[in-house]
């Protein structure tokens, strides 16, 4: 469920998906995405009754990008006028109606959202802020807050000034594991997720299979 317009069918082969496998839905609103992902819970359940072992992943992104149905129909009127709070709302209505028919069809729900520190925050944050209400915080089983900070290419010889990015990853809320977890993954801009091993390491210190000398 794309709000954005960044998935481009060039975009998932470049990564290695199966496009085939892919379907695209565009939504303008979050109304619109509410109504198009429950159809397709709707539809999901119908493929079930046939074939049991059917599997299926929904993906929104995202849900910052979404405004409510309200802004676009002011717009056609020729006017802008703020929300005030409504699209806050909209989104945590959203979340409680998916959540179940997610249960209910054993298809999970990935839902990307943009995160900003809190501009009335004395120093920065461990836990970052996102927009869109707190529905998403209470209803998510996981949800992981990802930051990143950009390398310098080491090759004198690259055009680029950038060669590539570590991605953090932590985690805000996990109802399966222990929460508060934090790993790091390398992006390299030319080559993609050369150190996959990497983000690993401290977990396999932590459980005992790496010793560490004193």
């Amino acid at each position: 469920f794309d709000s954005e317009g960044g998935g481009s069918k060039d975009f998932f082969e470049n990564v290695g998906c199966d496009t085939k496998k892919i379907y695209q839905i565009l939504v303008s609103s979050i109304e619109d995405a509410q109504l198009k992902i429950l159809d397709t819970y709707n539809t999901i359940t119908e493929i079930k009754k046939e074939n049991p072992e059917a599997r299926f992943l929904c993906v929104l992104d995202s849900l910052g990008a979404l405004v409510a149905e309200k802004v676009l129909r002011d717009a056609d009127k020729g006017k802008v006028a703020s929300e005030m709070g409504g699209r806050a709302k909209q989104c945590n209505n959203m979340m409680k109606a998916l959540t179940i028919p997610a249960l209910q069809t054993d298809t999970a729900m990935i839902v990307l959202n943009h995160v900003y520190d809190d501009p009335s925050a004395m120093y920065s944050q461990k836990i970052k802020q996102s927009g869109g209400g707190k529905g998403l915080q209470y209803m998510g089983s996981i949800i992981l807050q990802c930051t990143r900070n950009l390398e310098k290419d080491e090759d004198k010889n690259s055009e680029a000034y950038y060669g590539g990015t570590n991605l953090k990853f932590f985690t805000v809320k996990n109802r399966m594991v222990r929460p508060s977890l934090e790993c790091e993954v390398y992006l390299d801009f030319k080559k993609g997720f050369t150190r996959q091993l990497s983000a690993l390491f401290d977990e396999a210190v932590r459980g005992g299979f790496i010793t560490c000398p004193s």
